[in-house]
């Protein structure tokens, strides 16, 4: 009796002594307006949508648990915007491309054209919504901080950003050939049709 006595008594101490194991998953503690879940409208894996005539572009920021919201939002914005100027490069990109045969002469004079305008006129975009989490974290050395993850969406109608796409290259009007400048606008009609059901 008394060794199995001994073998519990030292079962419990050995159990009682050993340490916990943290929980270094992410734990969400608090929400903008107080939300007890995130909104139906905010979906963190997309980055830009369709919602009727218009294209909805979202960026994030991260901040420090002792820094203001507003620099989260405004970091935010700016790189939801950049996701719009890239979409204008990338689609001048491809334009670009697919205009190649016509001579590398044109090719040269229109990318560096468009490296510049690709940065595009951003006054038709307009603030959309805004949306924070307060979370809860593990850093490299297993220790728990918080942060704030702080979400922003911008707004553009979709002939506004078919615009910027065609603003650009008509920044390169009257200094290609006929024939590139030709191919090119065959290929920017062709891409904005098709493109009214590929923007995600």
């Amino acid at each position: 009796m008394k060794t199995m006595n001994l073998l519990v008594f030292t079962t419990l101490m050995v159990a009682c002594s050993s340490p916990k194991t943290k929980d270094h998953r992410d734990l969400v503690i608090g929400r903008i307006d107080e939300l007890p879940e995130r909104p139906s409208w905010f979906k963190e894996s997309i980055e830009s949508e369709e919602a009727g005539d218009r294209v909805i572009f979202w960026g994030r920021s991260t901040l420090k648990n002792n820094e203001r919201l507003e620099i989260g939002y405004k970091i935010a914005e700016l790189n939801a915007k950049s996701k719009i100027a890239n979409y204008v490069s990338e689609k001048i990109k491809t334009i670009s491309q697919s205009a190649d045969e016509v001579g590398s002469q044109d090719q040269s004079l229109f990318r560096s054209i468009i490296t510049q305008k690709a940065k595009v006129d951003l006054s038709e975009i307009q603030s959309g919504r805004k949306y924070w989490e307060k979370v809860q974290i593990s850093d490299p050395q297993g220790e728990r901080r918080t942060e704030y993850r702080v979400f922003s969406s911008v707004v553009i109608k979709k002939q506004d950003l078919s615009k910027l796409v065609k603003n650009a290259l008509q920044e390169g009007e009257g200094k290609f050939s006929e024939n590139f400048s030709k191919k090119v606008d065959e290929e920017f009609e062709q891409m904005m049709g098709e493109d009214q059901h590929e923007i995600r």
